[in-house]
C-alpha cells in the first residue's frame, strides 16, 4: 500500500476510483471541481501509460478550472460592469456560464486572469452643522500622512468659532505627529470611548454610503443633529 502527496497525483486516482465506482466524468469532474476536460485527459493517460502516467507530475498538469472555457465572456461582462463584492461576481458567473464556484475558487479565478478589486480608502469628516463633508481619498493606505492631509484640509475651510474633531482610537489618528499638528492649526482632538463607533455621526453617513454602493438603496439618509463638531472616520 502507498501514498503520495502530490495533489494533482492524488486527485488523478480519485477520478479513476470515481469513474471506476459508475460515475461518469461530468458528476467525475463536479465532484473533484475540474473541468470535463481534465478528468478526459486523465483517462486517455491511463489508457495510454497505466498508473506510471498518472504518477507524474508536472507544470503540464495542472488541473484546469471549469471557467477556463468562459474566459473572454466573463471578462467581457466584468469590465463592462464590475462586480461590486466577490459574492455578486460568483452569482453573476454563475448565471452567465451556469458553473457555481465557491467565492475563495473565483476569486483566485479572477486573479489568474488579471482581474481584481480595486481598493478605495476615504476618509471624511462630516460637518454637524453644514451638513457637508470633507474627504481624502487614495487607493493605498490611510495612515498619519492621509490624517494630517485632512487636518490641513479642515483647517482652511475658514471655519469660524472653536473646531473639535471626534474620533475613534485607531493608531493613525492617535499619534504624537497628528495630535501636534492639530494643536498648530487650532483643531480640539475629541476621542471616542473604545468599541462605540456609533457614537460618531459619520458612521451614519457611512451605513447609508455602504447601502448605496453595495446594495440596492432601501431607505434615505437620516437627519443628523446640529452640532458645533466635526466627525471624523
Amino acid at each position: 500500500m502507498w501514498w503520495t502527496h502530490k495533489p494533482c497525483v492524488r486527485r488523478r486516482l480519485w477520478a479513476l476510483w470515481l469513474l471506476h465506482c459508475g460515475r461518469k466524468r461530468e458528476e467525475v469532474a463536479e465532484i473533484l471541481e475540474v473541468a470535463t476536460s481534465t478528468v478526459q485527459r486523465d483517462v486517455a493517460a491511463y489508457r495510454i501509460g497505466g498508473l506510471e502516467a498518472l504518477l507524474k507530475s508536472g507544470r503540464n498538469d495542472k488541473p484546469t478550472s471549469a471557467l477556463a472555457q468562459y474566459t473572454d465572456q466573463i471578462r467581457e461582462s466584468l469590465e463592462r460592469e464590475p462586480a461590486r463584492t466577490i459574492a455578486e461576481a460568483c452569482q453573476r458567473i454563475a448565471d452567465l456560464t451556469g458553473v457555481e464556484r465557491k467565492p475563495t475558487q473565483v476569486a483566485l479565478f479572477l486573479k489568474g486572469m488579471g482581474l481584481k478589486w480595486q481598493r478605495f480608502n476615504v476618509l471624511g469628516a462630516w460637518n454637524a452643522v453644514t451638513r457637508t463633508l470633507v474627504s481624502v481619498t487614495n487607493t493605498t493606505v490611510v495612515n498619519t500622512d492621509t490624517m494630517c492631509e485632512l487636518l490641513r484640509k479642515i483647517a482652511v475651510l475658514g471655519l469660524t468659532g472653536p473646531i473639535s474633531l471626534v474620533l475613534d482610537n485607531a493608531r493613525y489618528q492617535r499619534n504624537a505627529v497628528v495630535m501636534t499638528l492639530a494643536q498648530e492649526l487650532g483643531i480640539t482632538l475629541m476621542f471616542l470611548p473604545s468599541y462605540s463607533p456609533n457614537l460618531n455621526l459619520i458612521e451614519r453617513l457611512w451605513k447609508f454610503t455602504k447601502r448605496r454602493c453595495l446594495g440596492p438603496l432601501s431607505s434615505r439618509p437620516c437627519q443628523l443633529s446640529s452640532g458645533h463638531r466635526t466627525d471624523a472616520g
